[in-house]
C-alpha cells in the first residue's frame, strides 16, 4: 500500500523565494507568486498562492511589491474577495 504524497513536500511549499508569515489566528502561511496561464478559470497571467498545511488560497489582484508588505497587509490581501 502506498501512502499519499505529503503536501509539505510539494514544490510550491518548498519554493526558496516564498514569503512566510503567521496570521493573527496562529496559522503559518507561505506565499509564492506563480504563472497562471494553465490555471482553469484564471483571472490574470500571474497569481499569489497562499499555502498553509490545510488550505490553499489564490489572490489574483496584488501589488507588484507584495514581498515587502507587512504580515498584517499580507493577511488583509489574502482575505479580500
Amino acid at each position: 500500500m502506498s501512502l499519499a504524497p505529503d503536501p509539505l513536500d510539494a514544490p510550491l511549499w518548498n519554493s526558496p523565494d516564498a514569503v512566510c508569515f503567521v496570521g493573527t489566528d496562529g496559522v503559518a502561511w507561505r506565499v509564492v507568486e506563480c504563472p497562471a496561464a494553465h490555471v482553469p478559470g484564471s483571472r490574470g497571467a500571474r497569481c499569489l498562492v497562499f499555502l498553509s498545511e490545510g488550505l490553499v488560497r489564490r489572490v489574483w489582484h496584488f501589488p507588484l511589491d507584495w514581498r515587502t508588505l507587512s504580515r498584517a497587509a499580507l493577511e488583509a490581501l489574502m482575505a479580500r474577495p
